[in-house]
């Protein structure tokens, strides 16, 4: 089988702009050509389908998947018995994206190729650097720690073309 595509994942506490940051960044990659895949974890109960339907009918039945496909759409529901791993979620995306963006799902370091992370100004530092993304190793083993603002997408994205897709 082959291996899923690179895996960057944004982490933050709850409202620190995770989820602006991977719109945008999503929006930007795949305006330079990559096949973007995401995967956002939540806490909350999800309701897929409208009760009553086809589809959901066939899940409260029983069904362990069920697949929802239309001409533009195709979505999967997956009743797990224990929850995924991220590399079990990240091996769909095997042939079909380029690299997969993961919000809010906290996996080990060592399966994802590259973190991105809103941190507070450290000791010293202008208060004004209070909310930067820095990232740590990348996949070379070096340890270079590019600072970015969060409003940065365009140095950004650049920095995942070269170090993560490229790196």
């Amino acid at each position: 089988m082959s291996s899923s595509p690179p895996l960057l994942h944004i982490a933050g506490p709850s409202g620190s702009g995770k989820t602006a940051l991977t719109e945008k960044l999503i929006a930007r990659l795949t305006a330079d050509g990559y096949r973007v895949g995401a995967i956002k974890r939540t806490h909350h109960d999800v309701v897929w389908d409208t009760p009553g339907k086809d589809s959901h009918r066939f899940a409260e039945a029983g069904a362990v998947v069920t697949m929802l496909a239309s001409d533009t759409f195709v979505g999967t529901v997956e009743r797990p018995k224990t929850p995924p791993s991220i590399a079990e979620l990240a091996a769909v995306f095997v042939g079909k994206a380029d690299i997969v963006v993961v919000e809010s799902y906290r996996t080990s370091r060592s399966l994802v190729t590259a973190r991105l992370a809103f941190v507070a100004a450290d000791e010293g530092e202008d208060p004004e650097a209070d909310g930067l993304i820095y990232t740590g190793p990348t996949p070379d083993g070096a340890d270079r720690r590019p600072r970015f603002s969060r409003d940065e997408i365009d140095r950004i994205a650049d920095w995942i073309g070269a170090a993560v897709m490229n790196g």
